[in-house]
C-alpha cells in the first residue's frame, strides 16, 4: 500500500469513524499507526499516515479555522492524512493532495487594497460566524506552537 505517486507530499481524506476504523485496521496488517492529532488538526500531518477528529478543530484552532470546518460540507468528518495515496475504495473521499511548491507571488497588495478585499461584500458575506471572534492574545502562542510544530521533521 504505501507508495507514493504524482509527487504528492500528503493525500488528504474525509472519513466517518466507520471508515476511518477500517483504514485503522488495514493500515495495522503493514504496520503502520495512525497519528491522533489532539489540539490541532495539522499534527495529523506528521508519520506516515493521521487522524484529526471533529473535536481537534476546537482546541487551538476555534476562532480561526474551526469556523470554516464547521460551515464546510466536511462538518462532523474526520480529517485523515497520508503519505501515501489509499486503495480504490477510499477515492472518493479524497478531497486533495499537497504537493511541494517553489511558488512565490511576485508582489502583495498594498495595505490599502488589503483592507478592500477584506470588507468586499461577496468575501464578508462568506465568512462562517465566530471567525472574526479570534483574541489577539492567543496569536503568539499559536504562532509559537505552528513554529514548533514546523520544525518537527514532517514525512
Amino acid at each position: 500500500m504505501p507508495e507514493k505517486k504524482n509527487g504528492a507530499w500528503k493525500y488528504c481524506y474525509w472519513l466517518d469513524g466507520s471508515a476511518l476504523a477500517e483504514l485503522q485496521l488495514e493500515l495495522a496488517k503493514h504496520n503502520i499507526a495512525m497519528t491522533r492529532a489532539e489540539k490541532n488538526p495539522c499534527e495529523a500531518l506528521r508519520g506516515e499516515a493521521g487522524y484529526a477528529e471533529p473535536a481537534t478543530w476546537e482546541v487551538i484552532c476555534k476562532h480561526d479555522a474551526a469556523p470554516w470546518y464547521r460551515a464546510s460540507p466536511h462538518a462532523g468528518e474526520i480529517l485523515a492524512v497520508t503519505s501515501f495515496p489509499l486503495g480504490k475504495q477510499y477515492e472518493p473521499f479524497l478531497e486533495t493532495t499537497i504537493e511541494p511548491s517553489d511558488f512565490e507571488p511576485i508582489d502583495f497588495p498594498p495595505e490599502g487594497e488589503l483592507f478592500e478585499l477584506a470588507h468586499n461584500p461577496s468575501f464578508r458575506s462568506r465568512i462562517p460566524e465566530g471567525w472574526g471572534a479570534f483574541p489577539r492574545e492567543m496569536g503568539e502562542a499559536i504562532v509559537k506552537g505552528l513554529n514548533n510544530l514546523s520544525e518537527k521533521k514532517l514525512s
